[in-house]
């Protein structure tokens, strides 16, 4: 009768059919993690913890370069667009005065916010024509006046000419 046993635990010394290898010696899935402290669940289908390990320690190696490559890109982005994200980020703060009487802001994920988060990884002239059209136009209006008057083209050309866009 076979048992379908393959070895024994190197820990417990009882017989395993789930072999999983570390620092060269086979384990049972409760004592690998007692020795190795990492868990059997992590691992996957993996059964060597040495090599396990090896590629966490380099997973998050690459994590964190891509973490940080996205920071000096928001950075870099920030710097040119940091006036127009500043202002879109504010346009979608909602304020409201509860029962004390002082100004409260909450920021919501409206339209704004995206085009805000976009311009974060993004030159101003990559964003859609439509939502541009929808940023020039609001400035021009908060900043102008009337759709249609000398005001309002005025403050369209000006905030082109910010965006430097002809």
């Amino acid at each position: 009768m076979e048992t379908g046993i393959i070895t024994n635990c190197a820990r417990c010394g009882q017989g395993i059919k789930n072999v999983f290898e570390f620092d060269g010696q086979s384990y049972g899935s409760e004592c690998v993690q007692i020795v190795s402290g990492i868990k059997v669940w992590e691992m996957g289908d993996r059964r060597n913890v040495n090599e396990y390990i090896e590629f966490k320690v380099k997973r998050l190696s690459e994590l964190e370069e891509r973490a940080e490559k996205e920071k000096k890109d928001r950075d870099f982005y920030y710097s040119k667009n940091g006036w127009l994200i500043d202002y879109l980020m504010d346009k979608d703060n909602k304020r409201y005065y509860p029962a004390s009487g002082m100004e409260i802001r909450i920021q919501e994920k409206g339209i704004f916010y995206s085009i805000a988060e976009l311009l974060f990884t993004k030159e101003i002239e990559d964003i859609s024509d439509r939502q541009f059209e929808i940023v020039a136009d609001m400035w021009s209006k908060e900043f102008g006046g009337r759709a249609g008057s000398k005001k309002y083209d005025k403050a369209w050309d000006n905030f082109c000419d910010k965006c430097g866009i002809e």
